[in-house]
């Protein structure tokens, strides 16, 4: 590799860290969704979803197994959903398989043996739940593996540092760094990562052909002393290979799904239209709360959004879901019977969703509004956290990588239980705070949500803003 080579993966590197803490730095002010999560869903009850009654906390477990203990069936479920992740969790760090997965469903089968011919009732729940976790670590172990399954290929591995040529579909949209574009191309059954030169011109759907070098991703170490797994992060991406610095051209285009297509070009159009209008770096802030695009912001405000921590503004969250969601039932909510206002709300959740990229905390919050929208057809109480649980459960089902490797569903999960569980216990204890714009609900969403992440924070990039909390609060009062 050339000197130049080299001296560009350094600097991509950086910038897909960089692209990381702008996840990592997001999340902790809360701008999003996960602050306003109660007020949001208050307005959606009030646009056409009255019927709904919603509950923050578990404090009434309404859920009667037929067990005995009304808990019982709300407690499985926790036990189920905490133990798959826990199995997703050892997966990703410990070489575990098919024979850990069976020993462990032989143990659930045999203390739901000890389970049936148990006489006491404490001791036939303790059993239950011993049973439940044990096939809930089995599963989320065999999800893992299953997927691991195509982390190496033999008709790539053979070809690992050579000069490789293909030809496939970009399936996502260009993602246009300071210096690079990324692209991911579908070749077959595989997506590879391609980075090609920032100013050549690429659409989703163009059939292309790639020429470069095929690598496995490396893991590498940042400037503050932390490693960045990189390999597991683009694994959470549905990447196995890279072709660094490639000859790109494009010998088709429209190749692609239709509505994505329509949406990702109204996306562009609105993005140019409003580029005419709007100067910098106003319209890179612009871009930023509506659609979550934070490359026109410029790499000198970015870094002061970052340090000051507040880059969530520019970053998607579930509010932007929440808005979506309240903007449908509002105008809907006279023209429509119900089941249609919750059918198109859900149909305008996908879209919206699909617009801006799928990233783990718009799909988070996009599912929790659907359960939103679906309860509300039965007028059966919406438990935030339980729908929280489900749909992270949902989640990694689709992809277990999500877990230990993408931080931006880390710290959305940690972020919005923060709120569910912390926030009601803080405002209840300052209530001599003078609530002046709101400043008490912000400064305890605020609170909580940093106490929450902190951990996150630390391990995975060493810093920590201790001006956060006061700036997030002067913020988010003009945000709100």
């Amino acid at each position: 590799m050339t000197e130049v080579n080299h001296v560009e993966r350094l600097r991509s590197n950086h910038q897909e860290l960089n692209a990381q803490i702008d996840v990592l730095n997001g999340c902790p002010g809360v701008k999003s969704e996960e602050v306003v999560l109660s007020n949001a869903l208050n307005s959606v009850s009030e646009t056409g979803l009255r019927g709904l009654k919603h509950k923050p906390l578990e404090s009434e477990l309404c859920y009667n197994a037929g067990m005995g203990d009304p808990r019982t069936g709300v407690s499985v479920f926790y036990s189920l959903a905490s133990s798959f992740a826990f199995g997703i969790f050892l997966r990703s760090f410990f070489s575990l398989g098919l024979v850990e997965v069976v020993w462990l469903m032989l143990l659930a089968v045999a203390i739901a043996l000890l389970w049936r011919q148990a006489d006491v009732s404490d001791l036939r729940i303790w059993l239950l739940y011993g049973a439940v976790i044990f096939v809930g670590s089995a599963a989320g172990i065999l999800r893992l593996e299953i997927a691991s399954w195509s982390e190496v290929l033999p008709q790539y591995e053979t070809r690992l540092g050579e000069a490789f040529a293909v030809t496939g579909t970009i399936v996502r949209e260009p993602d246009e760094r300071e210096q690079l574009t990324h692209l991911y191309v579908k070749v077959e059954d595989e997506l590879l990562l391609v980075t090609t030169d920032r100013f050549q011109q690429f659409s989703y759907g163009d059939v292309v052909t790639v020429s470069g070098t095929l690598e496995k991703p490396e893991a590498f170490m940042t400037d503050l002393g932390r490693t960045f797994n990189y390999p597991g992060y683009l694994r959470a991406r549905g990447v196995n290979y890279v072709l660094p610095f490639s000859d790109v051209e494009v010998i088709e285009q429209g190749a692609g799904n239709i509505i994505l297509t329509k949406l990702f070009a109204f996306k562009r159009t609105f993005m140019d239209a409003l580029e005419q209008v709007v100067e910098e770096p106003m319209v890179g802030l612009g871009e930023g709360l509506l659609l979550g695009v934070k490359r026109a912001l410029g790499s000198e405000l970015e870094t002061v959004f970052r340090q000051t921590g507040i880059i969530h503004i520019v970053v998607l969250s579930g509010y932007n879901v929440m808005l979506v969601v309240a903007f449908v039932m509002y105008l809907l909510g006279s023209l429509l019977p119900r089941r249609w206002q919750v059918g198109f709300g859900i149909v305008a959740i996908t879209l919206f969703a699909l617009l801006v990229g799928l990233g783990a905390t718009v799909v988070r919050a996009s599912l929790m509004a659907g359960i939103l929208l679906v309860l509300s057809l039965t007028g059966r109480t919406y438990f935030v956290i339980r729908a929280l649980v489900l749909a992270g459960v949902i989640m990694l089902i689709v992809n277990p990588y999500l877990l230990a490797f993408d931080v931006g569903f880390q710290l959305s999960f940690m972020a919005t239980l923060g709120l569910i569980l912390l926030a009601p216990a803080i405002i209840a204890r300052i209530t001599w705070l003078p609530d002046w714009f709101g400043a008490r609900e912000f400064l305890a969403a605020t609170v909580a949500t940093q106490i929450f992440v902190a951990p996150i924070l630390l391990y995975q990039i060493g810093e920590f803003s201790l001006i956060a909390v006061i700036v997030n609060v002067l913020v988010l009062r003009w945000c709100r």
